[in-house]
């Protein structure tokens, strides 16, 4: 390129910048655009509240025992007076193995919100030149869930409950070692939160390019779905007293988990941001500062009080009568104790020994054994864009 070629290009480059900076100096015009949307990604970050009341079952020392006296009875051996007597019983016999209770897990908040994104839109309104209200719609995937720690909770209980119940009963008269079933599981929950919020937005600066703001607010978090719910089984099978009488002991712990929550609660907000909106430069070369459009970064804290209450459902059971392969007139029924105070006592058939087993507690049905209440803050992170028209 000839050389006045290259002035002529270095000359139009800086008359263009020139250009775009006195424009940049001259005032804003006034803005016309009253309404604004918007859409956004959010990063949401949970502190899930802990405390609360914890009310395990009444309980029951009416069980008379064979050997005189009474003593406790209970509806289920992993939580509690239950597990608490299988333990006891166990320290007395020597053996080493215990059930770990559930009571750590049933006294706190088994469900919490997890970190997680929502996707979300807002429509806005100028009231003033630094004041908006809006609306504000965020869908998250992930709402309410059991906590981490119910699982291994549910399935170290099941597993030492085996062990320490296999060994107290391979302890009994003339026992098989007792073969023992366990399951447990947790089902976390399913599907999401809604988050409604209505809201004042406040410049602090009249800045169109990058203007920082303030905003205030109050809603609903609303969830859907199922909430979580857990349980543990245990049976137990064997045969005691064999140069007496062919005496089969089959009983079964089932107990069943599960939680109630608000289904909204009301929120507070507080907030702020900033709103940058770019430069754009038309095809004629002119350049002016956006009214239109713009990108938003925003840090949003959210707080509600939230409850919980866990319930529970304990359904123990026997197998009684001759088992199968009983010969003809020989006896079945029998009952044995296992410790002296406290003792267990285990009893295959009730009505011809006069005996009940320790696992012959009242059946629970919606028993609430944990109530809390507390604040849940809820940290959000938001970049998003918005239209002005």
């Amino acid at each position: 390129m000839p050389r006045t070629g290259h002035h002529l290009a270095l000359c139009t480059a800086v008359i263009a910048i020139l250009a775009t900076t006195v424009s940049a100096q001259q005032p804003a015009p006034a803005r016309t655009e009253k309404w604004e949307v918007s859409v956004h990604l959010t990063g949401l970050i949970s502190t899930n509240p802990s405390g609360g009341t914890f009310t395990p079952p009444p309980g029951d020392r009416s069980l008379p025992l064979a050997t005189g006296g009474s003593g406790p009875r209970t509806s289920s051996w992993f939580f509690a007076d239950g597990a608490k007597l299988l333990n006891d019983v166990n320290a007395q016999l020597g053996i080493g193995p215990r059930v770990t209770p559930l009571d750590d897990t049933l006294g706190a908040f088994i469900v919490g919100t997890p970190n997680t994104m929502a996707v979300g839109f807002a429509v806005a309104r100028l009231l003033s030149s630094r004041l908006t209200a809006e609306v504000t719609l965020d869908y998250s995937p992930t709402g309410i869930r059991a906590k981490d720690s119910v699982s291994g909770a549910v399935s170290a209980t099941r597993t030492t409950f085996a062990n320490a119940m296999r060994l107290q009963l391979d302890a009994g008269p003339e026992t098989f070692p007792p073969p023992l079933t366990t399951s447990s599981g947790v089902r976390p929950g399913t599907g999401g939160q809604l988050l409604t919020i209505g809201a004042l937005r406040f410049a602090l600066t009249p800045t169109r390019r990058v203007t920082p703001f303030v905003v205030g607010g109050a809603g609903l978090a609303s969830r859907f779905g199922e909430l979580p719910t857990a349980g543990v089984k245990g049976n137990y099978s064997t045969f005691f007293g064999l140069s007496e009488c062919a005496c089969r002991l089959n009983e079964t712990d089932d107990l069943q988990i599960r939680v109630a929550v608000p289904s909204s609660i009301f929120v507070g907000m507080v907030g702020l941001g900033l709103d940058y909106q770019p430069t754009v430069t038309f095809w004629r070369g002119r350049a002016e500062n956006s009214s239109r459009w713009g990108i938003r970064v925003e840090a949003r804290v959210y707080l509600g009080f939230t409850e919980s209450e866990t319930f529970i459902d304990t359904r123990p059971s026997s197998v009684t009568g001759p088992p199968p392969e009983a010969l003809p007139d020989y006896p079945f029924s029998g009952v044995f104790v296992l410790g002296a105070s406290p003792a267990t006592q285990f009893s295959n058939d009730p009505p011809v020994t006069g005996f009940e087993s320790s696992l012959s507690g009242q059946p629970l049905t919606n028993f609430r054994v944990f109530e809390g209440r507390g604040m849940r803050p809820r940290v959000a992170i938001t970049t998003g864009l918005f239209v002005k028209f």
